[in-house]
């Protein structure tokens, strides 16, 4: 599995990262662990069926 990272927008600097099967997989476990993601690039990122309920909770 590749090291993956999310990465502010605006800075480049990264947010979270870890080795994970896909982005979803990575930003999940950074939404589970309460990571601050604001202004993550997930432009190419494909969340579908994403757990990412608690994410309103965090930002």
């Amino acid at each position: 599995m590749p090291k993956l990272q999310i990465k502010n927008s605006r800075t480049n600097i990264i947010l979270y990262e870890g080795v994970f099967a896909t982005v979803k997989d990575c930003l999940e476990q950074a939404v589970q662990e309460r990571v601050c993601l604001d202004y993550a690039d997930l432009r190419h990122a494909n969340l579908a069926n994403g757990a990412l309920d608690d994410i309103a909770k965090i930002i």
